[in-house]
Parts: C-alpha cells; structure tokens; sequence
C-alpha cells in the first residue's frame, strides 16, 4: 500500500495512461523543464498550493462532469483548496502530482488518510482533516483551533476562506529590532520519519503512475527577514543594514541547504522540481524594494540555495513569488533560479509578450497560462479558450512552459469555464 494521503493514487503503470507515441507527463515535464518542446504542453492542476482549484469551485466542476457525489476533500484549509481525483486528473491530462510532508494536512500521523465531511453554507459537503479542530460559531462563522484550544483563523459565515486572526498592530519601533546574527536558529535537519514517509511515497507515485511530482517543503522564504524582525522594520532595516540582512539570510540559505541535501537523498531520483520558497515579492504595481537593494540584500541568499540544486540535486529550482516582478526576474536567473511560479500577467511590467523575448530560454514558466484576475472567472467559455491558446502559442515554443494560471482557481469560476481552460491548454 501507498503511504497515506488524500485519496491516494491508483496503481496505473508508466504505461498505462498514454497510448502511442505520446509522451508519459513525466517525460513531457521533463522536456519542458529542458527547454525541448514537448508533445504538447505539460499541464499543473494543484501540484503545489498555489496551482489548485477551490474546494466550492471543484465540488461544482465535479458535478458539472457528471463524476461522484464524494465531498471534494480539502487539503489546503486556509485557502480551502480540493485534493484532485483521479477521474479528474485523467479527464484533463493533469501531469504533476505534489509530494510533500504529511504534517502539511494533517497534524498527527495517525490520522493521515482519514477525513470528516461537513455541510457548507451552499449546502454542499466538503471533507476536512479528521483531526482539525473546527468551531462553528452560528452567527460569528467558522474558527480554526490550535493546540491549546485558542481560535486562531477564522471564516465568516458565507465566506470562502479562513483568514488569520490578528494580533496587536505592530508599529515601526525607532530602535529597529536587530537580533545578534550569532544567535539565529533556523532548522538544519528534518526527522528520519518524515524522509522516510516522503520516500516511501515518491518511490509510490514513480513506479506505478505517469505523473511527474512537485515537491515541498523546508524551505525558507527570504524576502520577508529573519528574528521576528516585524516587516516594517525589515523594509527600513535592509536599506539601513544591507550587510547585516545579507548575512542573516544567507545564514538562513544555508539552513536551507543543509535540508534539501537530506530532501535529494531520499526523493531527488523521483522528483522532477523542488520548491525552495514561496517568497511574493510584488505588489499589483510594482517590487517591495529597488532591484539594488534586492540584488544586495536578498539575492546572495537565493543565489546559494539554486547554485547548490544545480551543482547537487536532480531536482529543478522552483519559485512561487506573486506580483509584478519584472526588475528581479534577471537577478533571479543569474542567481541559478530554474522555474518560476506564479507568472502574475496582469500586475504592471510583466507583459506575457515582453516576458517570453528578454526571459524565455532561460528560465521556465510555470505558469502565466490564464488571467485569473480578468478573464477566467468572468468572461464567457469561448473567451476563455481563445485567451489560454493565445497563451501556449506565445509561451510553449522552444519549451520552458509548464500551463498552470496564474495562481489558484477561485470559487466564483464556473465550471464550463475551468473546462474550457483545461481543454484548450491540452489543445483541445
């Protein structure tokens, strides 16, 4: 038996999804990662948490395809993300599948596999973790529970997802916080029962499915600092301290390293790309900071994780970093960086036409595959469609382009529309 997670996988041989001459998804991934033109463009539906479909969403596209009445199971509680099934994966051509720690759904290793449905508000089903602790407040909505019983995160009712709790507003102090950089911890190790459980389920997936995996976990994002440094304090300290911040975070690379060598050792034969953060660095309009100042400041640190993957690991780079960040994509590529995600066309300077002539070649697109923010959820099916070809023919030729939109598929997409932009990724 597989190790457990959502639903599992089927046992279904390499060979057993593609017929022909048509390559398996682990074989077409591989050439896009390798900048050759595949059989046709590799297609991610939720091989990391940015990549998925709403649980609401699939529950309706689910019954849109006619599939099973089973509550969608959401992996992902805060954003409310759906595990994809098996049916699904094959009805569109999915090729990747994520592989990561089982600690990232569930909180005890006891309850790995095991779901309780609830009534939502739309009055549908959905599967959550059996071991979540869920406080449904009548006219307050739904709260997430810690440890110690404390709520923490909470959805209104009627809303869509679990928003975090705030604490007490931190101020910009006048003494910026700078913790000693000799007495920063950053984990260096994962235990042996997780690398065992992550191999045992990667050497799973490889030898019985097709699908190419994406990996996650262990990774530290590093535009955010370092110490609790509050965020506004970080923003002012890398302009008055580069030095400082340039060595916290590269103290924090090399933790970085350190986990992933143990992540190569135990899965790098099976896993095609390995996330090494999720790190958003634009807003709408433009970066959080000067490319000077990233280049200075956070760069080095990137540059050490994605130089150590090229010269070490099996395993491809890859970046989830949201918003417009044109000015860094060139400071990121010289720094080793091989896929980035989430490819954010609609935020300023990041033009799908500009973007494939100054970068493409050199580092891959995975994703970028339909506007999520103006065309997905709001124009008509046949728009839709129109819209993700014009997006393959522009980013697939020469490679370098996994199809995936740009970030999640929101709950108010309709289901025709999530098949219209499957069906013509897949060319359809």
């Amino acid at each position: 038996m597989p190790p457990e997670r959502a639903g599992g996988l089927p046992g279904q041989r390499e060979d057993g999804l593609n017929g022909g001459n048509e390559m398996t998804s682990r074989e077409r991934v591989a050439a896009a990662l390798n900048f050759q033109e595949p059989d046709r463009v590799p297609i991610d539906c939720s091989g990391m948490r940015s990549t998925g479909i709403s649980a609401v969403a699939y529950g309706r596209l689910k019954r849109h395809l006619g599939l099973d009445d089973e509550p969608p199971r959401v992996y992902d509680v805060g954003q409310m993300l759906a595990e994809i099934e098996e049916p699904v994966r094959q009805r569109f051509g999915f090729d990747i599948v994520p592989l990561e720690p089982w600690h990232s759904t569930w909180r005890t290793r006891e309850a790995v596999g095991k779901w309780t449905p609830r009534r939502f508000w739309d009055g549908s089903f959905l599967s959550f973790p059996a071991d979540l602790p869920i406080d449904e407040d009548p006219e307050l909505g739904w709260f997430l529970l810690d440890g110690a019983g404390n709520r923490y995160a909470r959805m209104p009712r009627g809303g869509f997802y679990f928003d975090a709790i705030p604490g007490p507003p931190q101020l910009p102090s006048d003494d910026l916080p700078m913790p000693r950089l000799e007495t920063l911890q950053f984990a260096t190790t994962i235990p042996d029962e997780e690398l065992e459980w992550l191999r045992a389920r990667a050497r799973w997936i490889y030898e019985n499915t097709p699908y190419a995996m994406l990996g996650s976990g262990y990774g530290y994002g590093f535009s955010a600092g370092f110490g609790g440094i509050p965020w506004q304090d970080w923003m002012c300290l890398m302009v008055a301290e580069p030095a400082y911040c340039r060595d916290g975070l590269l103290r924090a690379a090399e933790a970085t390293v350190q986990r992933l060598r143990l992540v190569e050792e135990a899965v790098g034969e099976y896993v095609s790309a390995w996330m090494v953060a999720a790190d958003d660095m634009g807003t709408q309009k433009g970066e959080y900071f000067r490319e000077e100042t990233f280049r200075e400041v956070i760069l080095p640190a990137y540059a050490h994780v994605c130089t150590w993957m090229r010269q070490h690991s099996r395993m491809k780079s890859f970046l989830h970093c949201c918003g417009s960040i044109y000015h860094l994509i060139e400071g990121l590529i010289e720094g080793g960086l091989d896929c980035l995600n989430p490819v954010q066309t609609s935020a300023a300077n990041m033009d799908p036409v500009c973007l494939k002539k100054e970068f493409g070649g050199r580092i891959v697109f995975w994703g970028g595959g339909c506007d999520t923010q103006h065309v997905l959820w709001r124009e008509p099916p046949e728009v839709v469609a129109a819209h993700v070809r014009e997006r393959v023919r522009l980013f697939a030729p020469g490679g370098g382009f996994i199809f995936c939109p740009v970030h999640n598929v929101q709950q108010n997409v309709p289901p025709e529309n999530i098949v219209a932009m499957y069906d013509a990724a897949r060319g359809e």
